[in-house]
């Protein structure tokens, strides 16, 4: 009598296994890159509104918008959140540069995000800041004004294509290359 106490798994049974363990982390690995993604492109967003403020309060505290073109004042002022660098190295949460600049007239304020990936830019560019327009961010005598150039996507020589609130469907059109670049413009009164 021949008896077979065979224990174990066929090597059919073991590459199923494999399989189905192969398909449910490139599964996995897909959803944390687009999570991973999202969280960065929300990062970026949250960034915009924190320089927004900051360089508000600096106006705000009497700060001249012209001396804010200087690397040196904007980082003296703290109007980059610290994990943007210095304003001569700025990163923005993607990656790419960033710049906060103010205008040689004293009236004029920018913040321009350069190295966006699509979806960034289309965020970045509908942000609706319409509500405020024409209204001070900031209640008091030198404050920020948001004009009705709020925020601009450029293209590839850093012309503005356009200088209004955009939709989600413009915003897609004009953010259609690898690397877009996003400006808002601000008047100080």
């Amino acid at each position: 009598m021949v008896r077979s106490n065979q224990y174990g798994r066929s090597m059919v049974e073991m590459l199923g296994v494999l399989a189905i363990i192969g398909v449910l982390s490139v599964a996995g690995i897909a959803g944390y890159s687009k999570a991973m993604e999202k969280y960065n492109t929300n990062k970026l967003v949250d960034q915009f509104f924190i320089i927004l403020h900051n360089l508000t309060t600096a106006v705000a505290g009497g700060q001249p918008v012209t001396q804010l073109a200087n690397n040196t004042v904007v980082d003296a002022l703290r109007i980059l959140p610290t994990e943007m660098g210095k304003a001569a190295k700025c990163r923005h949460a993607l990656g790419g540069q960033c710049y906060v600049t103010g205008g040689g007239d004293g009236t004029i304020i920018s913040i321009r995000f350069k190295d966006l990936p699509p979806k960034a830019c289309i965020e970045l560019s509908t942000i609706d800041l319409r509500g405020a327009k024409g209204k001070s961010i900031v209640n008091a005598a030198n404050s920020i004004t948001v004009t009705s150039s709020t925020c601009a996507v450029e293209d590839g020589e850093g012309n503005c294509k356009s200088s209004q609130f955009r939709s989600i469907a413009q915003a897609t059109k004009e953010c259609r290359g690898k690397l877009n670049a996003v400006i808002f413009t601000f008047n100080v009164l």
